[in-house]
C-alpha cells in the first residue's frame, strides 16, 4: 500500500476482503503444525459431504467469526437432514400400500393439449 501510494500515487485496491484466523472447537487457531484440525475426508465419511457444504455455508467462518466445530456438521445433519429423509421415507411406505390397495391416482377427464394458434 506505501509503495503503490509513493511510486502511483493511488492505492494498490479499492476493496481488500481477507480473513482472520479459523479456530477449531476449543479456542486454538487451527495450524498443519499442531495438526488440530478435523481431517476433511473423516467428516465426510462420518456426516457425508452435503451435510459439511450445509454446515460451511451457513457457518460462523462465512459470518467473520473464528470458529469451527466438526459438532456443528452433526447437527445440520440432525436438524436438516434427518427430517427430510424421514419425511420421503414416510411417503415411499404409504405410496406402497397405496399401490398395493389398488390405489390409482385421479385422472382428469379433460386432457390438455397444446395446439399452437
Amino acid at each position: 500500500m506505501v509503495l503503490s501510494t509513493a511510486l502511483y500515487g493511488k492505492p494498490a485496491f479499492r476493496n481488500l476482503i481477507c480473513n482472520g484466523l479459523i479456530l477449531a472447537e476449543y479456542g486454538k487457531k487451527m495450524s498443519k503444525r499442531l495438526k488440530n484440525y478435523p481431517r476433511c475426508m473423516e467428516v465426510i465419511n462420518e456426516y457425508r459431504a452435503d451435510a459439511l457444504r450445509l454446515y460451511l455455508i451457513n457457518s460462523p467462518v462465512v459470518r467473520a467469526e473464528p470458529f469451527f466445530e466438526k459438532d456443528g456438521v452433526y447437527g445440520v445433519v440432525k436438524d436438516v437432514f434427518l427430517p427430510c429423509y424421514n419425511a420421503y421415507r414416510f411417503l415411499v411406505q404409504n405410496a406402497k400400500i397405496l399401490e398395493m390397495e389398488g390405489f390409482t391416482p385421479f385422472v382428469p377427464i379433460e386432457q390438455y393439449s397444446s395446439k399452437v394458434i
